[in-house]
């Protein structure tokens, strides 16, 4: 990618990134009417790529302003993955309820931020 003259970002290097989902249903486990599910997915992330950032600094002796570069890495420090398990039925016609459970390792792909485990019910009813 071409750099901008007196742009804050330049060098910008090819950036690569790489991301997936697997799931696994089964309609009709232990009724006509209710559904088990499980999802493995790491959401998108960059592998690889570069930029370099130029801030300002100070002010010269001429009032100018000094710019410093730094090259920045933009792939994170570590891979998150996530897992969720539900259950979702209709116990008639117009009630139905969904159960979900949810694991994430490294949330927004941070190896310092802790894992993240979460238990959702909900139940709907029309009227």
């Amino acid at each position: 990618m071409s750099s901008l003259t007196d742009s804050v970002v330049s060098n910008v290097s090819t950036i690569d990134s790489e991301g997936y989902s697997l799931s696994l249903i089964k309609n009709g486990l232990y009724s006509e009417n209710d559904t088990l599910f499980a999802t493995f997915k790491q959401p998108l992330r960059v592998i690889s790529g570069d930029v370099i950032l130029k801030t300002a600094n100070g002010l010269n002796m001429d009032d100018s302003i000094s710019f410093t570069e730094q090259a920045i890495g933009l792939s994170p420090t570590g891979t998150e993955q996530a897992l969720t398990l539900g259950y979702l039925t209709d116990h008639n016609k117009d009630t139905a309820m969904i159960f979900l459970l949810n694991y994430r390792d490294n949330p927004n792909h941070n190896s310092s931020t802790k894992s993240e485990n979460q238990v959702m019910i909900k139940m709907t009813k029309k009227f």
